[in-house]
């Protein structure tokens, strides 16, 4: 279900699910983890084998030790707000990729300009923020069932539309 009474749930279900996704490449799922005095739905840590996040440090030069997810369980397409909360967590430091997960996107062409902007706007590294509906969720598992590469293909995909 759509909506605040379902949020922690769906946040729940999101780390589980990239969990599966992304095993082999991120570690140490923390739900609600801390950080310099806020609270990030869920964060990884990379590991440092093939595939797409180390490419995302080594080949784009995009620092990413870890990766952050922010989770948004409601139909609403996300605004400023919700990239303003995301574009917080990320610091040379401690990573400058982030996923913002919701249900569904009406305007598509919208949510990728604030990708877009935010990645040619970052003053001190490029930060990229990807976003992920239901739908490309579904994809990622399709893939990881079908093909472990499948992955990579479908996130490299996104990322170019971002990046050029």
């Amino acid at each position: 279900e759509e909506g605040k009474p379902d949020a922690y749930r769906f946040q729940d279900i999101i780390g589980n699910t990239l969990r599966y996704i992304f095993k082999g490449q991120l570690t140490d799922m923390k739900i609600e983890a801390r950080a310099e005095g806020t609270r990030i739905d869920v964060k990884f840590r990379r590991k440092n084998r093939k595939g797409f996040f180390k490419d995302l440090e080594e080949v784009y030069k995009i620092p990413c030790p870890n990766i952050f997810i922010e989770c948004k369980n409601y139909s609403d397409d996300p605004g400023n707000e919700e990239f303003d909360q995301l574009d917080s967590y990320l610091k040379p430091r401690t990573g400058m990729f982030g996923f913002l997960v919701v249900r569904h996107i009406e305007d598509k062409a919208k949510a990728l300009a604030h990708c877009i902007r935010r990645n040619r706007d970052s003053t001190n590294q490029k930060e990229v923020i990807m976003v992920l509906e239901d739908r490309d969720i579904m994809k990622l598992i399709k893939a990881r069932l079908q093909y472990p590469n499948g992955i990579n293909k479908l996130l490299f995909k996104k990322l170019d539309k971002i990046l050029f």
